[in-house]
């Protein structure tokens, strides 16, 4: 990693410090930031409301009880109570958030997928012992089932249909995971800190220059990684799992398609409760507010290096979805609370029964008043 050094400045320099200056050059890291070198935006949801404050409120905390700080510098404008409120507040709306969207994941278990697990698991059951006499299908009482509807519903009755729409909702996940990864090595890429004083640049009066986090010190550091990250992929991988088996246990191909779409309502909670619950002065803090990572030289080696890298990450996550989907709705339905049919045998007569069911009443050939009679 690139040494960072603080250079004292004279009094009337601004803010006391000069920018850190490159004390060596770093040499081929392969974990850089998706975003160009520079300036990297914070999102604007709870996370980047959480990353904003966790930095800002604490350097502004530090300052104001720091006994060798001047009084008279105060980079926000805001009092010592001002700041404890609003980190305090953005905290309890993180803390509301992951609490909203574990509950869910919760819910959904007990409620819904549970609930849906069973009746798919029952109506299979059903199948094999009303329709089968010793082993064999019976044609005859295939007739008299009474479930056909619920059977041929199942996502497992159409196994290419069901894997298109796994695929699909891994596709929404996997776009999730990608963020925390990117924010990851965004992070990752700021430079170190000796102490809080040393974290932030503020711009000179009247500069269009926005505010630049420079580095992280440990603490700092530490608390977005395992106050920010860790939890969101935690409920991102949660949801993903209990998503997959809710939609492979769905007993009608119309409910499969809306319960993939009411799926992501829990993944947007956070950005539902930054619309909703937070002033709008945070808003333009963090969009005036950048995370800077030091630009690297550019080089063609190194660019190719960065280009193949990332399509190799590209490939990575296409294997995971296509290979991933297929192991669990093969190998991963024998495991234990995860598989859904474990003994699916592709035995569900469901071809006829389909064709009965969506085939045209009336004909495009045919007159109305013979396809609609009168009694």
């Amino acid at each position: 990693m690139t040494d960072l050094v603080l250079e004292s400045t004279s009094a009337g320099e601004t803010e006391g410090y000069k920018p850190l200056q490159v004390a060596s050059e770093s040499q081929g890291d392969e974990d850089e930031p998706d975003e160009a070198d520079g300036d990297i935006d914070l999102d604007e949801d709870v996370y980047g409301a959480a990353i904003f404050s966790f930095i800002f409120d604490s350097f502004e905390i530090i300052h104001a009880t720091d006994s060798n700080h001047s009084e008279g510098e105060d980079h926000d404008g805001l009092s010592l109570k001002m700041n404890i409120a609003r980190i305090s507040f953005v905290s309890l709306i993180l803390v509301c958030n992951y609490l909203l969207q574990g509950s869910m994941l919760f819910f959904i278990v007990k409620f819904v997928v549970l609930t849906t697990l069973h009746e798919t698991q029952r109506v299979y059951q059903r199948y094999h012992s009303e329709v089968f006499t010793d082993g064999a299908y019976d044609a005859a009482k295939w007739e008299t089932f009474d479930a056909k509807d619920s059977l041929c519903g199942i996502a497992f009755s159409n196994f290419f249909f069901m894997y298109a729409i796994l695929c699909l909702w891994w596709c929404t996940m996997l776009k999730d995971v990608r963020l925390i990864d990117k924010m990851r090595r965004n992070m990752s890429s700021v430079a170190h800190a000796a102490t809080i004083n040393d974290m932030i640049q503020f711009p000179e009066e009247g500069s269009d220059e926005p505010v630049r986090v420079k580095a992280f010190v440990t603490p700092i550091r530490m608390l977005l990684y395992f106050g920010i990250l860790l939890p969101k992929l935690l409920i991102s991988s949660g949801l993903l799992l209990i998503g997959t088996v809710w939609l492979s246990a769905t007993d009608n191909f119309g409910d499969l398609i809306l319960n993939a779409v009411a799926l992501e309502f829990v993944i947007g909670i956070d950005e539902l409760l930054f619309e909703a619950m937070l002033p709008g002065t945070i808003r333009e803090r963090i969009c005036e507010t950048k995370l800077w990572v030091k630009p690297k030289k550019s080089t063609p080696e190194s660019n190719a290096k960065n280009v193949k890298a990332q399509y190799i990450r590209s490939l990575t996550y296409f294997l995971t979805v296509t290979v991933g989907v297929y192991i669990f709705m093969s190998i991963g339905q024998y495991i234990p609370r995860l598989g859904v049919l474990p003994n699916y045998a592709n035995d569900a007569m469901c071809p006829v029964y389909l064709k009965d069911t969506t085939s045209w009443v009336c004909a495009f050939n045919s007159y109305a008043e013979d396809c609609f009679p009168f009694s």
